[in-house]
């Protein structure tokens, strides 16, 4: 997966690798003693500032965390496990599989997958969707999701 800046989106891009060599070449060195070198303060105590290292290190986690949310395989497996709900809308201890499902799409599809720059299943999803709130029978009947109720989006 490539990012495309025109399309602005991921896109599959199958490219040719060309084949080319380098070789290196290293010289054989002696390793130089350790034990007469001298570290100043700011050396000993590491390369960089620890408000620096802290803010560049929360920097590189929000990146991967994002990079893994918002990866089109997660988002994949994450709408597998809300569809592979039962058919059976509530078991022996009350529990509603289905209700989950719906919760966890809703969430989902809110949450996570509307801020994302590359969501061509939206549409599918939110039509999937539609089809889980009509098969659930309290849910069918507007008794969680009732439509005079107002709900305020900050945009």
């Amino acid at each position: 997966m490539v990012w495309d800046n025109s399309m602005q989106r991921n896109v599959t891009k199958q490219q040719f690798k060309s084949y080319s060599a380098y070789m290196l070449f290293y010289e054989r060195v002696q390793p130089v003693s350790t034990q007469n070198v001298k570290l100043l303060p700011k050396q000993e105590s590491g390369m960089i500032q620890s408000s620096i290292f802290s803010s560049i290190w929360e920097e590189n986690m929000k990146f991967l965390r994002d990079k893994n949310i918002f990866d089109s395989q997660y988002f994949s497996f994450i709408w597998r496990v809300i569809t592979m709900h039962p058919n059976a809308v509530a078991n022996a201890q009350g529990s509603d599989a289905l209700f989950i499902s719906i919760k966890l799409a809703t969430r989902f599809i809110l949450a996570t997958l509307s801020h994302a720059k590359d969501k061509p299943h939206l549409k599918d999803n939110i039509n999937e969707l539609k089809l889980l709130y009509n098969k659930h029978p309290l849910v069918g009947t507007n008794k969680y999701f009732p439509s005079k109720k107002k709900f305020k989006f900050n945009v």
